[in-house]
């Protein structure tokens, strides 16, 4: 069991250093998600770091770091719509390092004393030391809840930019957070049953680590695999555009902006031109270039789609190419055309974003409609 615990560790670091590597190279965030696995390597460290050092010491060390792994994921999921400065960093990180002199204190009073075991029992079941308990495990899934709504705000905001969100809306993210809240389930119930059945104790603690060593090595796959949002659109202008909508402060937008209905207007026909000269259709469209064709800055095109449109980017150019499929679907001319052939021509590049969208906006799928209208 030592030496699997070892592996396990061992892994952790490995990947801990990969995802950091990622981000000095890439320069993008990776670096987080390499602090929350760093942070549950070292949670589930604590039973051999006292194998060496003497319990409870290997535990009392990997503690605080429970206070990490909340805050790491959530900062990841906001460092692809905004940059994560020193101030946030500090601002999430204060819980952990609040902790640390209480920690340090409870260490002192009893561990270093070398009090007995059933001291040592009392002091760990007190109310205070459960009542940290309780928050600690409070902090986890306060930051679990704020995941998932950072998630929700992305997909919100990607949609103001992108026309394709494969690769964009973080699906494997919302994947991997629920992986998290079963994974920390499973492990509770493990660890009940491991104190009522202490002959199952090695049996459960390694199925429990092979979880989550399985856990942690598709996230760290993937959030390695994971492009930054500016690697979808050009330098310049596009770069630009993606910088100023989705790093708008959240909250009611606009409402300060100070744009005349006249200006709305104009602009809102210019969208309206740059559609009919079949703008949409560009598979590389993006807001920066759709702003920059009709020669008017990103950010009030944002704001004429959402406040005067009542639509994203998003749903503007899809919306637009499935009309002109389910218009091109029973023209005889192209009869002999697929579909997909069909969709491509429209700006689709792959058939599962085709298949999402065309779904959204007509109820059903395109070989359905393509049956009703034989």
């Amino acid at each position: 069991m030592k030496y699997l615990l070892t592996a396990g560790i061992s892994q952790g670091l490995l990947l801990f250093l990969v995802l950091a590597y990622k981000s000095a190279d890439k320069q993008n965030n990776a670096w987080l998600i390499g602090l929350f696995v760093l942070a549950i390597t070292g949670i589930i460290s604590g039973a051999p770091l006292n194998e060496v050092w003497g319990a409870p010491r290997g535990s009392i060390l990997a503690d605080p770091l429970i206070l990490l792994i909340g805050p790491s994921f959530y900062l990841y999921i906001l460092s692809f719509t905004r940059k994560v400065k020193g101030r946030s960093l500090l601002l999430h990180g204060l819980p952990f390092l609040l902790y640390l002199p209480v920690l340090a204190v409870f260490y002192l009073r009893t561990v270093e004393p070398g009090l007995s075991q059933p001291n040592l029992q009392a002091a760990y079941t007190s109310a205070f030391a459960l009542s940290i308990s309780t928050l600690k495990f409070l902090h986890l899934f306060v930051y679990v809840y704020l995941s998932f709504t950072a998630l929700q705000r992305h997909e919100e905001k990607i949609k103001r930019v992108f026309a394709d969100l494969s690769g964009k809306d973080l699906a494997w993210l919302w994947f991997m957070l629920w992986a998290f809240v079963l994974l920390t389930v499973v492990s509770l119930v493990l660890y009940v049953v491991a104190l009522n059945y202490p002959n199952f104790q090695n049996q459960l603690t390694l199925m429990n680590l092979s979880l989550l060593s399985a856990y942690i090595l598709a996230l760290s796959f993937y959030a390695f695999h994971q492009h930054t949002l500016f690697d979808y659109v050009a330098v310049g202008a596009e770069a630009e555009a993606l910088t100023e909508v989705a790093e708008e402060e959240e909250g009611p937008r606009y409402e300060k902006s100070g744009m005349k209905p006249e200006e709305a207007a104009e602009i809102s026909e210019k969208i309206a031109a740059f559609i009919r000269k079949g703008g949409h259709t560009d598979p590389n469209v993006t807001l920066g270039a759709m702003a920059k064709a009709i020669g008017t800055p990103p950010h009030k095109v944002s704001e004429v789609l959402s406040k005067y449109l009542n639509t994203s980017f998003y749903d503007l150019i899809n919306k637009h190419r499935v009309e002109g499929i389910k218009k091109a679907i029973p023209d005889p001319a192209n009869a002999h055309l697929t579909i997909l052939a069909i969709a491509y021509e429209f700006g689709y590049n792959s058939k599962s974003t085709f298949n999402t969208a065309f779904r959204k906006f007509t109820g059903t799928t395109p070989s359905a409609f393509r049956k009703r209208t034989e």
